[in-house]
């Protein structure tokens, strides 16, 4: 444990608001020691923002967080996955109440995508980072669960901003990213209004979110796994997901998406309050 870490008891699991108003928690997570250092020094020099941990890997980085618990995780958005699961979401599970802020490996003027040079051809690069396949790296990240997203050529004051911001329980995403997320909310919302899921998909749906895993949700609806894993792969396909935990993410997000089976309900519009 080095000088910054600082653990912290089941008492100190609070919010932000609830430690101490004078600074912001944060933990900074990047492989590259010089980046990570340099990140370090940038935070510091701001005294609303205390920098409590350093990690160098993932596992480090989730190690530190469920013990620190800090408000905000500045991370490498090319952070390796985890047993299969993002860093952004290996975070998430170890601290729910931390927040990620994730930072693009490049800044955008040497990123291929944003940088007008075009994909790159992936079967001749081996180290294949997400922009080189057509991926905005920080699109992803968002995906991905990151509340955050900034890119290593913004000016320092935009890093402190999005730490501050972050911290008080708001989104801040430079406007590149920003315009791909909205512009991807509305495909979803259209998508989901031609292709409606159906009773079964909701209630598939509202298991996972209750995070019971595929043969439990089909001990419960007395089906098989497999038509558990169809309906999962059809809400997948319908809202342009990647896999359940991206799944169980945007129905937290997106609460109305449930609310609509208990509109959809007989039994929720004819029964009396309190019956129930």
């Amino acid at each position: 444990m080095n000088d910054h870490e600082q653990p912290r008891t089941p008492s100190h699991r609070e919010p932000l608001a609830a430690r101490d108003l004078r600074s912001v928690c944060v933990l900074v997570a990047d492989e590259q020691p010089l980046d990570r250092r340099g990140l370090v020094t940038l935070l510091e020099t701001q005294p609303d923002i205390q920098v409590v941990g350093e990690a160098g890997s993932t596992v480090e980085a989730v190690e530190r967080c469920r013990a620190l618990w800090p408000a905000v995780a500045v991370m490498d958005s090319a952070m390796p996955d985890l047993e299969r699961t993002s860093a952004i979401a290996a975070v998430q599970i170890a601290s729910p109440e931390t927040r990620v802020l994730a930072v693009a490996d490049r800044g955008e003027g040497d990123c291929p995508l944003l940088g007008g040079s075009g994909p790159a051809d992936p079967r001749e690069v081996w180290d294949t980072r997400p922009c080189e396949l057509g991926a905005d790296c920080l699109h992803l990240a968002a995906l991905r669960g990151a509340m955050g997203a900034i890119r290593r050529s913004a000016q320092p004051e935009e890093l402190f901003d999005a730490v501050r911001a972050l911290a008080r329980g708001n989104a801040w995403f430079e406007s590149g990213t920003a315009g791909r997320l909205i512009q991807r909310a509305l495909t979803l919302a259209r998508a989901v209004a031609e292709q409606p899921m159906t009773e079964r998909d909701l209630e598939v749906a509202a298991l996972i979110v209750d995070g019971h895993s595929n043969k439990e949700i089909a001990r419960i609806l007395g089906v098989g796994v497999p038509t558990v894993k169809r309906h999962v792969g059809r809400m997948l396909a319908k809202l342009g997901l990647q896999d359940r935990l991206q799944l169980g993410l945007y129905l937290l997000r997106h609460p109305r998406v449930l609310q609509t089976r208990m509109s959809r309900s007989p039994q929720a519009s004819s029964a009396p309050k309190g019956a129930r």
